[in-house]
């Protein structure tokens, strides 16, 4: 009895021994091919009245997630009792791509799969093009690259007018930084344009680390044009463009560009954004354009609607850690003017910025938009000293309102750092404080305005003539409505009104 046991475990162990594959890390890997290297193991006893054995590697593309069988090899009774590698060089690859492959045993009539191997992963590399060693301008680079190069440009100064190219996925980079690393316009055209007529450009396409200057005589877009397109821009300084319309420094359209850890200066626009203007597209069908901008300065532009930057008509825009300081709106928005846009603004700043309504922001037909944990210090206008919103709904969350001034002796003057109307403002855990104007030196709601205020002070603002914390445009003999919640008024000061 006992050795009929020990004689079934011997079969049961005997018919289980199944063949096995493992990969091996590939080799020769190339920005346009590899070799892919496996070994199968097929144990002694195996026999063809229990199948051939077919070998597969299976290659994996992770930016598409196609996979495809980029190998097969059969082997027969006479391979049974031993490991073999095999390998194949695969072409066609895409440069500066993601791709894992793993390899299967089946039986080779019936393709039960016997075998599954672990999975190797590897990246293709990308081409560098040096300019100027290899190439004499950046755009003879650009125009030799194909998706996921890199065209690295030496320190230097080169004037040219790029026209970029219709291939997505390039990187244009300096081997510098924007100190040493100058694109000069020559105050002919934009610096860089950019409106493929049939590639699709996202943000794998990148432009790191110049100068760019000296753009102009074009009326959008003088330093950077940007149209169906949607590059990102990192460690970029942009300097003293001037276009004849909008978009002194940059113009974007139908867009969901990133900029990061990036200067925006002196800049100057005839009639609008002379830092930086984007819209949705006017024509060609595709969604509402969205932007995000992180880490950088906006400053000292002009331009007579947005003198830092305008937006129109986008779905949204979100700003993380932005700077705008001393720039010039003209008529509306010294930083930053919007409208029918949703705004997400965290962490930034407005100083310094002067224009006719709204020194720091002005807002019309906002959709719903919020400022969390941002500064307004020093901005002065006719109206509305920090801000100016005109309709819509805007949120402020743990947000000063320092030192802000309306026209304080002119015929305007209204809210020294707010002012809106036809609008419904929430103001959360923040603080409205030294600001100063003619009419509601802290805050100034005009008709069909409302206001929530909660866990707030509203303390040594001072108005001229009316309401030196809180004035109200009465309509009719109704006041518009407020609501307080936990909200400290104190040492405020006006000749009539000082709370």
């Amino acid at each position: 009895m006992k050795k009929i046991v020990i004689l079934f475990s011997l079969i049961v162990s005997f018919s289980f021994a199944q063949p096995t594959v493992t990969v091996q890390d590939p080799t020769d890997v190339s920005s346009t091919s590899a070799k892919l290297k496996a070994k199968v193991n097929l144990p002694n006893g195996w026999t063809t009245f229990q199948g051939n054995v077919k070998v597969y590697i299976h290659l994996t593309n992770k930016s598409t997630n196609s996979t495809t069988e980029a190998y097969t090899k059969t082997y027969t009774s006479g391979n049974f009792g031993g490991e073999y590698s095999f390998s194949k060089t695969v072409t066609d690859l895409s440069k500066g791509t993601n791709y894992e492959y793993y390899a299967t045993a089946t039986e080779a009539n019936w393709g039960t799969v016997y075998s599954t191997s672990e999975t190797k992963a590897f990246t293709t590399p990308t081409d560098t093009l040096k300019v100027p060693s290899a190439y004499s301008t950046i755009q003879a680079g650009l125009n030799a690259a194909t998706s996921g190069d890199v065209v690295l440009v030496s320190a230097g100064t080169y004037t040219e007018n790029i026209i970029w190219p219709n291939v997505n996925g390039i990187k244009l980079m300096s081997a510098g930084d924007s100190s040493n690393t100058i694109i000069d316009g020559g105050g002919t055209s934009s610096v860089i344009y950019m409106n493929p007529s049939s590639a699709t450009i996202d943000t794998t396409t990148l432009i790191q680390g110049f100068k760019i200057t000296n753009g102009g005589n074009v009326a959008f877009g003088a330093g950077i044009f940007v149209k169906n397109s949607s590059p990102k821009f990192n460690k970029v300084k942009i300097a003293n463009n001037s276009a004849s319309e909008y978009g002194g420094g940059l113009y974007f359209e139908s867009t969901a560009s990133v900029i990061r850890n990036t200067s925006i200066d002196n800049n100057k626009a005839s009639y609008g954004a002379g830092g930086i203007y984007m819209t949705k597209t006017l024509s060609n069908g595709k969604s509402p354009s969205s932007m995000i901008i992180s880490n950088t300065i906006i400053k000292l532009n002009s331009g007579p609607t947005g003198g830092g930057l305008n937006v129109y008509q986008m779905s949204s825009l979100t700003l993380l850690s932005v700077e705008f300081i001393e720039n010039d709106g003209g008529n509306t928005g010294g930083g930053m003017k919007s409208q029918d846009t949703k705004l997400i603004i965290s962490d930034s700043k407005f100083v310094k910025n002067e224009s006719g309504s709204g020194g720091g922001w002005h807002g019309y037909e906002l959709k719903e938009s919020i400022f969390t944990n941002c500064i307004f210090n020093g901005n002065s206008a006719d109206n509305g000293g920090a801000i100016d919103c005109l309709s819509g709904n805007v949120k402020f969350i743990n947000t000063r309102f320092i030192n802000n001034e309306a026209d304080t002796s002119g015929v305007r003057g209204m809210g020294g750092a707010i002012y809106h109307s036809s609008s419904t403002i929430t103001i959360d855990s923040s603080i409205i404080s030294s600001n100063q104007s003619k009419t509601g030196g802290g805050i100034y709601t005009g008709i069909s305005g409302s206001s929530v205020i909660s866990n707030s002070i509203i303390s040594k603002n001072i108005a001229y003539e009316l309401g030196a914390g809180i004035f109200f445009a009465p309509q009719g003999n109704v006041p518009n409505p407020i609501t307080l919640t936990n909200v400290t008024i104190s040492n405020n000061s006006a000749p009539d009104g000082n709370g």
